[in-house]
């Protein structure tokens, strides 16, 4: 990820100067460099591209959209990286609000989005929503998306230890 950094810099640069203006393409190099930056720890930086994009994505589209949703979900894991937990949950939410209902026939993205979400509830101390969202993933998915099904059993977990519920921690 660090030598993609300055490849992924040089893309934003030249698409900038090939398009004129902000497009589609200088926004996907945003986040392309955005998360190139947060994998190596750059994450005020990373944060700043991410931004950029979720705010170009909104000026360029009048409606939500799988991509909203995608940049909207990539931000938050960012901040959550960077451990600036409210305003993480404050995407999650808005996340939340982008994505349907979910049902055994949801794309795997969006249960894992859920899922993401599920943790950074447990993380914000809201142990028994989390454990709800997760405990009805987990059993949703049953044995069609094993990892998902995991995923979610270890937010059940994590939220049950903080909350010092050895019963429902695995």
């Amino acid at each position: 990820p660090g030598d993609a950094t300055a490849i992924f810099r040089r893309v934003l640069e030249d698409q900038r100067a090939l398009d004129g203006a902000d497009t589609q393409r200088v926004r996907t190099a945003m986040v392309q460099l955005g998360v190139a930056l947060g994998e190596t720890g750059q994450l005020e930086e990373a944060l700043k591209h991410l931004r950029d994009a979720v705010a170009l994505e909104a000026q360029q589209n009048n409606a939500d959209n799988e991509d909203r949703r995608s940049l909207v979900a990539a931000l938050a894991g960012a901040l959550g990286y960077a451990r600036r937990a409210e305003e993480a949950q404050a995407q999650y939410d808005n996340m939340r609000l982008l994505v349907r209902p979910l049902s055994v026939d949801a794309p795997l993205s969006q249960v894992g989005r859920h899922v993401r979400y599920a943790q950074m509830l447990g993380f914000q101390g809201q142990s028994a929503a989390a454990i709800d969202m997760a405990d009805g993933i987990a059993r949703m998915m049953g044995d069609q998306h094993p990892v998902l099904r995991v995923e979610a059993w270890a937010v059940v977990a994590m939220s049950a230890r903080l909350q010092r519920e050895g019963d429902k921690a695995l």
